[in-house]
């Protein structure tokens, strides 16, 4: 989990050098695009109950997670 942690901040500060600012409706769209992306296109249904939990997992940490971190960014910075 601290190397998640350490992820989210990554993607999150390369987000933020991009100048992306996140949206109200972003913390729930970018979540579950990201699942919908893992899950569906990139099949993870073929993995069975893991795949769905990896999904979901991956879902929040980079779709959740990277876009509160991101939020977080531009709150302190302005």
């Amino acid at each position: 989990m601290r190397k998640q942690r350490q992820y989210v901040a990554y993607e999150a500060r390369i987000l933020y050098g991009q100048g992306v600012r996140p949206k109200p409706w972003t913390y729930l769209s970018q979540p579950l695009r990201e699942f919908r992306r893992r899950y569906v296109t990139l099949k993870g249904y073929k993995d069975g109950f893991q795949g769905l939990l990896l999904c979901l997992l991956v879902a929040y940490y980079y779709g959740f997670r990277v876009t509160v971190e991101l939020g977080r960014l531009w709150r302190q910075a302005g």
